[in-house]
Parts: C-alpha cells; sequence; structure tokens
C-alpha cells in the first residue's frame, strides 16, 4: 500500500510527490513490491507535474532508510519535520 499526495516546496519552487506511507507485508518484503509501488506513485506524480518523491523515515527504522538509499533516495540532513501534537494544537486554534 502507497499513500501519497502533492506537496508544493514554496522554498525550492517545485512541485514533490510527498510519500506518507508505504506499507509492504513482512511475507512480501524483498519481492520487489515496495519499489513497484514507488514506481507507480513516481509515474502518477509525474503525470501531475511533479519533479520528485519526498518522504519521512522514522530514525530507529534502518531497513526502511536502507531500502530508500538503495532507491537513490538521500537523507536530507539540514531540514526537520516539526509536529504540533493535538494538546497544542487544540490550544492554538483556541486562541
Amino acid at each position: 500500500m502507497v499513500l501519497y499526495f502533492p506537496w508544493l516546496s514554496t522554498w525550492h519552487g517545485r512541485l514533490n510527490l510527498y510519500i506518507q506511507d508505504l506499507y509492504v507485508t513482512p511475507g512480501d518484503r524483498r519481492s520487489g513490491l515496495g519499489r513497484r509501488l514507488l514506481a507507480a506513485a513516481a509515474r502518477e506524480g509525474k503525470a501531475r507535474g511533479c519533479k520528485g518523491l519526498l518522504l519521512a523515515v522514522e530514525i530507529d527504522n534502518t531497513q526502511a532508510a536502507g531500502f530508500y538509499a538503495h532507491l537513490g533516495f538521500e537523507c536530507r540532513e539540514g531540514e526537520r519535520h516539526w509536529l504540533l501534537a493535538p494538546p497544542r494544537f487544540e490550544a492554538l486554534i483556541a486562541e
């Protein structure tokens, strides 16, 4: 399963496809399914004008990080994602 959406980077001035989730059941891993799912998402993104793929990997998920690195993804250490969790999200809304 792959879940994705277009994401515009105003900083870089280009449209990318953000891979929200990629999940392959343990029994199907190492079969090429993950690569095929990403390739299908990339084709869809290109058809919509996207110039690249972007995703996030949890720090301790070394297996996924290795998979993405093998495909040519580069870890962009200069950028970090910031999350406003539900309690503070609700507090901000209430202001």
